[in-house]
């Protein structure tokens, strides 16, 4: 099958399979801008510490002009003038607002915004695409976007979504701003050298935590930089939905159904996409309802199966064929590599497959421990459950039930670029001889009847 082939319907129906939002791209540009805005920051406390000596502690081994601008004779002054100077660079870099203009006004908007702009204008497009074909009388001679999302209504509704964003990432910077402080007070109290201290407050950005004694309430540590990527995906997912969702009142479209790709499996997929799948909700209720989640392998090295047999997944290629949970082989239609990610990460450890490391929501095809077949996210598996391996005779492609002998779950302590396939009609693949699986929702608009308005 090739796209030259294909019937537009058939092109949008294989575009929507990996993401019915057709928002990875936005989603990757937010989180990449996002990524690099921390790490200037870690640069600066790097070059202020080290090469800089902020706080005079270099002097007496380093041959360098020291410049001293924190070297007071108490700890706290020092660290006070500090917090001064990175709360400046966390305003500059990361809280950055643009001057602009609108109406003739000259205004400040936080450079998150046009992101969220992208999103919420995309979100638009698709609504009176999916209403044209849904029946409703959506004419092909409307305003441009841009013209529509300068209205009232849209203004005001993307006016919000621009603010909680703004404001939550303001609340993921004063969260590292506190947990800095604790640091920076713990190092020089153990008189930690200025090296050590650099290191530390850097960690507290990117992680890991190390000895840091820094956890969330359930043990975990979740740096700044992970968490503002977190909401960068996410915001591009609400966004693009609250627009489809304003866009439909807007043609008296009363009622949704949510639609996720994962209806080319054959099985339920995780249980939060399968109590959704093909419901029907009334605007107000599917308003708050998405987005969910991402998923992938963390590393290149996984192995998937292909008709030449075993091949790295950071080896696999648009075009090649792998093999999916029916037992045959189909293209893979899309490569997905996502760097600089640190992402909860679970660990099967599977009898004759050893260990397995997958990004918490990935589903994984299981038996449950009521003998049931189905899709399951990789952070509610347990060893109740078992995979289904891989197995090959004569030719013959079949899967079979294997125990997991124990999970874990754990944040990486470094950086890691995140890999997933999307695969022609199934939608899965096998990897290290188990069966995973890529789940994603939006909402259509239920079709009009023959003789509605």
């Amino acid at each position: 099958m090739s796209l030259q082939t294909l019937s537009e319907a058939e092109k949008r129906t294989l575009i929507t399979r990996y993401d019915p939002t057709r928002t990875t791209t936005l989603r990757n540009q937010f989180a990449r801008n996002m990524r690099g805005r921390f790490d200037r920051v870690c640069a600066k406390i790097n070059k202020a510490i080290i090469e800089q000596d902020c706080f005079g502690m270099l002097s007496t081994y380093q041959d360098i002009p020291p410049r001293r601008a924190y070297d007071f004779p108490r700890s706290q002054d020092k660290i006070a003038e500090f917090l001064n100077w990175l709360q400046e660079q966390i305003d500059n870099d990361i809280l950055e607002v643009i001057p602009g203009a609108q109406l003739g006004q000259a205004i400040e908007r936080a450079w998150t915004n046009k992101f969220i702009q992208s999103a919420f204008q995309k979100g638009i497009y698709m609504a009176r695409q999916e209403l044209k074909r849904a029946g409703y009388p959506v004419p092909d001679n409307l305003p441009e976007i841009d013209v529509i999302f300068n209205s009232p209504f849209y203004l005001e509704r993307v006016g919000l979504v621009y603010t909680r964003t703004y404001t939550d990432l303001k609340g993921i910077t004063d969260a590292m701003a506190s947990q800095i402080s604790r640091v920076l007070a713990q190092g020089m109290a153990e008189g930690r050298n200025p090296r050590e201290i650099a290191r530390m407050l850097t960690k507290t950005i990117t992680g890991p935590s190390g000895d840091l004694g820094l956890t969330d309430i359930l043990g975990r540590f979740i740096p700044a930089k992970r968490r503002a990527e977190m909401l960068a995906r996410t915001e591009i997912i609400r966004a693009h939905h609250l627009a489809k969702v304003q866009e439909y009142r807007n043609w008296g479209a009363i009622d949704v159904q949510v639609k996720a790709e994962w209806v080319t499996a054959g099985y339920n997929v995780c249980p939060e996409c399968a109590s959704l799948e093909g419901q029907v909700f009334d605007l107000d209720e599917v308003e708050g309802m998405l987005p969910k989640h991402p998923n992938c392998f963390i590393s290149w090295l996984v192995p998937v199966y292909t008709p030449e047999g075993w091949v790295k997944i950071g080896n696999i290629k648009v075009g090649d064929k792998v093999l999916t949970h029916k037992g045959r082989f189909r293209k893979v239609t899309e490569v997905i590599r996502i760097p600089n990610q640190r992402p909860s990460v679970v660990e099967l450890n599977i009898k004759d497959i050893g260990k397995v490391e997958i990004t918490e929501d990935h589903p994984i095809l299981v038996i449950t421990k009521e003998g049931n077949k189905e899709w399951k996210p990789a952070k509610d598996i347990t060893t109740d459950d078992q995979v289904l391996k891989l197995t090959i005779i004569d030719s013959n492609y079949g899967f079979i039930p294997q125990p997991i002998l124990n999970v874990r779950k754990y944040i990486p302590y470094k950086d890691r670029i995140l890999h997933n396939l999307s695969v022609e009609e199934d939608e899965s693949y096998v990897a290290k001889g188990i069966v995973v699986h890529n789940c994603r929702c939006t909402i259509v608009p239920v079709e009009v009847e023959e003789g509605g308005d």
